[in-house]
């Protein structure tokens, strides 16, 4: 009879325990299905977002580029190809510098890129005038607006371009 008895308990402890163990289950299911929805949720935000901002790019008149903090292109719009004379699948993937300034010039992003990844200032969110240079090797001048986004490694800098030397 004791034996009998402490299986009984023993198996009534266990069915208990397993009850316990699927009951947690399920509210974990149903904890990793609204996570899910949530996730589903904030990435197709995030598409739409990213939608919005590549359509604005790439309809805006003036050239957009974007390059990582060694200076190498990650993006490249429709007016920037017009401007330049390189398709953005020339373009990204190369460095800045030789993409859009003369030799003369492209030591000043490397220069510029130095002095941020140590520690120095950045020149940018204000409009420069820049020499820049087009595929075929023609000058001109442009009004340059930098600025930096992102954080950490994901750090870029994107360059506003409008041709001004018209206006001069």
């Amino acid at each position: 009879r004791q034996l009998s008895g402490a299986l009984h308990a023993l198996v009534s402890a266990l069915v208990r325990q397993r009850g316990e163990l699927q009951a947690l289950n399920d509210t974990l299911e149903v904890r990793v299905e609204q996570r899910t929805q949530e996730l589903e949720r904030a990435l197709a935000s995030v598409r739409a977002s990213e939608q919005r901002i590549a359509t604005i790019v790439g309809a805006a008149q003036d050239a957009f580029i974007a390059a990582d903090m060694r200076g190498m292109i990650l993006d490249w719009n429709p007016a920037a190809e017009r401007m330049f004379g390189w398709t953005r699948q020339e373009a990204v993937g190369w460095p800045l510098a030789e993409m859009i300034l003369p030799e003369r010039y492209r030591d000043s992003i490397a220069r510029a890129l130095r002095g941020y990844h140590q520690g120095g200032a950045f020149s940018y969110d204000r409009r420069l005038e820049r020499t820049v240079v087009t595929r075929q090797g023609a000058e001109f001048t442009a009004e340059v607006t930098v600025a930096l986004a992102g954080e950490g490694e994901d750090t870029f800098f994107s360059l506003f371009l409008n041709d001004i030397s018209e206006r001069k």
